[in-house]
């Protein structure tokens, strides 16, 4: 994900400036989400550890980020082992653990890492207080509350959302079922989270030009619905001229298989929990409130709406996921008698889900098992960190690959890229003595280029304004054309100018 580079650097510069008023008013964060500003307790968290320990950024980040994420899936555990049994919880956090979005999270932390683990722990607090509401756990679970406003936005709302799924789905089954159940979730808790973040998103900036972040969210959706953006599958999907652009459809159903495994345990889950034997206000409201979790990620982009950024919602559903589907499996086992084909049914179901989920371009964009031909890397080696470091002691006129460009010599260090494009190389045309660095990573992966179409679409999605490009042979012959100046195993860098 790029905004872990992102958060990096802002991590970096909290730590050498010390300040967060500093980098805001001396435009250090220019390059950055100014909003992150008001945002600052993860910020704080990885400087923090990086004081006390004396160790670098990375460390920092999987002291304050990666490690607290693992243990917060303890909370699935403890919560599905209370209500469930001890079995349900063990299988629930194996799933979590090996589950696509929670490897995304931990090998990229930022402010949702940090979202993550405070939604996790939340959650386990605010149902502590079902049983036993002492004063130690509705303190705690207010302190989570304002922590997790000040932290991430999006976790805060997917928290909202949650508690009124719970409630609502409270309400629902006092309906149909039981008029004396207990309602478990506090309307009062629920009332202080909606008053905290709205009065927060209200004194929030989204930028530096003073629009609040509520505004802001307001006038984004506002902006879909009247800009022609939104309509039933107003997807770049339904365009014929970038549909025939997509990957054979085996490997896009390969990449999404595991979420589909997943949710597939999960529906017999709710099956299962819907009957007559097992219902109940707690099964319910969970059903009623991951169906409301679900409804909004997948029905946001299913109208043409992308402003609510639905590929963070899922590993925050897991949560209640994880224990439907381990609920699901457990009965689908049950069936079986043959204590060897029982045995084959366990491995066949968590290898699949382990080797897919870990597999797929959610997880592994890197050395991904498929699609390796349109999905963008957004690590690099040593040797191009290395490269990006030792020739900007020399010149600040260079570019490279858009990934690498922005992320690292822009974001990083502060290598502003000149007026240039692939396209310049490839023509020979308006070299300007640029120092152009290769990486051959990008002899067999693709990177990003503005793509070309011949219609004009009424679209703001990236992948409409973007397509991914494998370099080739071709293009690295060009650069052998031009003088070479730099050579370390990996990645080379070649002196740019016209007529050569």
């Amino acid at each position: 994900m790029p905004d872990s580079w992102r958060h990096a650097k802002m991590n970096d510069l909290l730590f050498h400036v010390g300040r967060m008023d500093l980098l805001f008013n001396n435009s250090l964060l220019d390059p950055l989400l100014d909003k992150e500003y008001f945002f600052p307790l993860m910020h704080f968290q990885v400087a923090i550890n990086q004081i006390l320990l004396g160790i670098n950024i990375k460390s920092a980040s999987n002291v304050a980020l990666i490690i607290p994420l693992t243990i917060s899936s303890v909370c699935v555990f403890l919560f599905a082992k209370e209500y469930f049994g001890k079995k349900i919880g063990l299988l629930a956090m194996l799933l979590i653990n090996i589950s696509d979005y929670h490897i995304l999270w931990g090998s990229a932390p930022q402010t949702t890492t940090y979202g993550i683990c405070l939604y996790y722990f939340l959650l386990f607090c605010i149902f502590k207080t079902i049983d036993s509401p002492k004063p130690r756990w509705i303190s705690v679970s207010l302190l989570l509350i304002f922590c997790l406003i000040l932290s991430h936005a999006v976790s805060s709302f997917i928290f909202l959302i949650t508690l009124f799924g719970l409630l609502f789905g409270n309400v629902i089954y006092g309906a149909l079922f039981d008029k004396h159940r207990r309602i478990f979730i506090s309307p009062t808790i629920m009332l202080i989270s909606f008053v905290g973040l709205i009065q927060h998103w209200m004194i929030a900036l989204y930028r530096k030009d003073g629009t609040p972040f509520f505004d802001k969210m307001i006038l984004t959706f506002n902006y879909y619905i009247l800009g022609g953006y939104s309509g039933f599958l107003n997807r770049p999907e339904s365009i014929a001229e970038y549909a025939n652009t997509l990957p054979p459809f085996c490997e896009r159903f390969l990449d999404h298989l595991s979420l589909t495994l997943f949710l597939f345990l999960s529906i017999i889950g709710c099956l299962i929990w819907l009957s007559k034997e097992c219902r109940n206000n707690l099964n319910f409201s969970l059903i009623i409130c991951v169906s409301l979790l679900l409804g909004i990620t997948f029905g946001f982009p299913l109208f043409g709406l992308r402003n609510i950024i639905p590929d963070r919602w899922f590993i925050f559903e897991y949560f209640f996921l994880s224990i439907m589907a381990s609920v699901g499996f457990l009965r689908l086992s049950k069936l079986i008698p043959n204590q060897n084909h029982l045995k084959i049914f366990t491995f066949f179901i968590f290898f699949s889900l382990s080797f897919f989920m870990s597999s797929s371009t959610i997880s592994n964009s890197d050395s991904p098992s498929w699609l390796e031909e349109s999905t963008v890397s957004e690590s690099f080696t040593l040797q191009e960190i290395q490269a990006g470091e030792r020739l900007a002691d020399y010149s600040t006129n260079i570019v490279s690959d858009s990934k690498y460009s922005f992320n690292f010599l822009d974001l990083w260090l502060g290598v502003k890229k000149p007026p240039f494009s692939i396209e310049n190389i490839e023509t020979n045309d308006n070299l300007n003595d640029t120092i152009y660095i290769w990486r051959k990573y990008t002899l067999y992966r693709p990177i990003k280029v503005t793509r070309s179409l011949n219609n004009t679409y009424n679209s703001v999605y990236s992948k409409m304004i973007y397509e991914d490009k494998i370099l080739g042979i071709s293009f690295f012959r060009n650069l052998e054309s031009h003088n070479k100046i730099y050579d370390n195993c990996d990645v080379s860098a070649y002196h740019l100018a016209n007529g050569t």
